[in-house]
């Protein structure tokens, strides 16, 4: 069990310096993993106070399934099929001021491995697609303790074997 994997990241400013750029990317090129890789990009740049930091994101992950699907595993149960390559998409746009920040993510998620049941797997060929938008803010409760509430909402296809809540909420209060 080996991998030789290949690395390249890039950090800038844009020449008019109001746009920050991150690019990187992994790709195995030999080795248990061979053809998986992981490609990420970051834009963003500060508009006003209304605004605040604004950030879009692209990250596209093609990776083998995880060991536990493998024949090898002690955790399989005797399945023997064989599976393709996940492969994640995630289109991701933010917006974090002083007041909240905002989060809009669409995940496309294709050959998605899951237990059927306790002791069957399946993959699942189709294009699950779930989008996701979340509203956070932090809220000062005294001179220590902070009030942090986040919210979202989120959908996917009904047909898909991944079933989300619509709404979810989470709350933490923290000393710090």
């Amino acid at each position: 069990y080996f991998n030789i994997v290949a690395h390249a990241e890039y950090r800038n400013k844009t020449k008019n310096k109001l746009w920050d750029i991150i690019a990187k990317g992994e790709l195995y090129m030999a080795g248990t993993n061979i053809g998986d890789y992981n490609a990420y990009a970051l834009l963003s740049r500060y508009f006003n106070k209304r605004w605040g930091n604004v950030s879009l994101m692209f990250n596209n992950v093609n990776r083998s399934p995880s060991s536990i699907y493998s024949t090898t595993s002690s955790f399989n149960l005797g399945n023997t099929a064989s599976y393709n390559k996940e492969n994640i998409l995630i289109l991701k746009a933010t917006a974090d001021n002083p007041l909240f920040s905002l989060t809009a993510a669409n995940y496309f998620i294709t050959n998605y491995l899951y237990f059927k049941n306790y002791y069957e797997t399946d993959q699942y060929s189709r294009v699950i697609n779930l989008l996701q938008v979340t509203a956070s803010k932090k809220i000062k409760v005294s001179k220590r303790w902070n009030w942090y509430i986040e919210a979202a909402a989120q959908q996917t296809d009904a047909a898909a074997p991944i079933k989300v809540p619509l709404l979810y909420t989470r709350n933490r209060l923290a000393f710090e």
